[in-house]
């Protein structure tokens, strides 16, 4: 009896996947608390914008970080109209806010900052005004997607475009299919998704475009949520803290992966502090969560914290089956050289015949090269040479190479200096 115990506790071992190491990591706190604020990636540096310290009174302030050496530096400029609960992107160089509110007035001003000039202007104002929005870019286009007026009653369903390039507003034909207050939006291979939110309560759906039928209810989340963050890294989506059952704020963290049949998990790993109307960014497959909301127990004002935490992703993306041999794993080469300003090889292994894709990505997870696609099996020899998939030099920084096959998926980190 005692054998066949033992023996069906070392199948369940060997059928396990081990991941790498999921941990938080506390960063240099922010000069100024924040919460209801926004947060962008632009070239090596993250923009900490807007939102309030306390009570009502939005910030106009702006504080920028440096990844790369854990230090914050100062941006000059501030915002022409103080914001908190407003939405932020960056296109071609350059961030765009939009919308907010400040003590009980809805702001519907657009404002962009130029790095160049180290300056904000505003350059349109909303055709509706509105806070708890949310944003995405598709194509040349910023969407707002639903948010509500001073009221919570005056929710939204209503998608409207801004259009970067001429700065004409106009609305999508078709609106979402419930109101959203504080959900979370992101774009996965050019599919735009929204995810939970708050109207009479906290929803647990997600709905997604499909372009001629519009917004459809795809299924439900592992818990419903509202006023978290998300960040998009290798085509999966983290959906951070928030407001959850029992208006409790959470410190979870739940991840979709929407390619090839669509899930949702429970990550086993939570925030040091819970926090909700945070802001996170996708950076070097890494997750870094700025600031938050405390849970006061909704007995005084809101307080902003000014916490700083970073999750390293790269190990954690990487699976490996304890139960097959190494010979018949595959297998993903360190590049050499590394760095490199020319080109750069590597070599990978497919133990089988089997579908493959080598993907270059940016450290925003965005595919900038297309290596491979195609199937062999053995050992194969590849070649990088800096280049986009139009022939254009990539600009100097760190890139992630991606091997993804049916059954296992590898990552390098490479370092391109021109």
């Amino acid at each position: 009896m005692n054998r066949y115990i033992f023996s069906i506790t070392i199948l369940f071992l060997l059928s396990l996947t081990v991941y790498g190491q999921w941990e938080w990591v506390q960063l240099e706190s922010m000069p100024t608390p924040r919460y209801g604020h926004g947060s962008v990636v632009l070239g090596d540096s993250i923009y900490v914008i807007g939102g309030a310290t306390n009570g009502r009174n939005a910030l106009r302030t702006v504080d920028m970080y440096d990844p790369s050496n854990n230090r914050w530096i100062g941006v000059f400029s501030e915002m022409n109209y103080p914001r908190m609960y407003f939405a932020a992107v960056c296109f071609k160089g350059n961030i765009f806010v939009f919308g907010g509110r400040n003590l009980d007035t809805l702001e519907s001003t657009v404002e962009v900052y130029t790095p160049a000039n180290n300056r904000w202007q505003v350059i349109s104002r909303m055709p509706t005004p509105r806070e708890g929005l949310s944003a995405v870019v598709m194509d040349s286009s910023v969407w707002i997607i639903g948010g509500q007026a001073i009221s919570a009653e005056q929710a939204f369903t209503l998608v409207e475009r801004f259009n970067l390039t001429t700065g004409v507003w106009d609305t999508l034909d078709h609106s979402l299919q419930f109101r959203r207050v504080g959900a979370c939006a992101a774009v996965i291979r050019d599919t735009a998704y929204v995810f939970g939110g708050i109207f009479h309560g906290l929803l647990a759906s997600y709905e997604k475009y499909i372009p001629d039928i519009g917004w459809i209810v795809a299924g439900d989340m592992s818990y419903a949520c509202g006023a978290a963050a998300c960040a998009v890294i290798d085509d999966r989506v983290f959906l951070i803290g928030g407001q959850g059952k029992n208006g409790k704020t959470q410190d979870t963290i739940q991840r979709f992966t929407p390619v090839g049949s669509p899930n949702w998990q429970l990550v086993d790993t939570a925030l040091t502090f819970a926090r909700k109307n945070l802001s996170v960014v996708g950076y070097q497959n890494s997750i870094l969560v700025f600031g938050g909301e405390k849970d006061t127990g909704q007995t005084g004002p809101p307080i902003g914290i000014d916490l700083v935490e970073r999750l390293d992703l790269v190990n954690a993306i990487e699976t490996v089956d304890i139960n097959i041999p190494r010979e018949n794993q595959i297998r993903l080469m360190q590049n050499y050289p590394n760095p490199f300003n020319d080109a750069t090889s590597f070599r990978v292994f497919l133990p089988v015949s089997t579908p493959a894709y080598l993907d270059v990505k940016n450290i925003l997870g965005q595919s900038v090269r297309q290596i491979f696609s195609g199937q062999f099996s053995g050992w194969r020899d590849f070649r990088f040479d800096g280049r986009d998939n139009y022939g254009k030099t990539l600009s100097s920084g760190i890139y992630f190479i991606y091997l993804n096959t049916s059954f296992e998926r590898r990552v390098i980190k490479i370092l391109y200096s021109k």
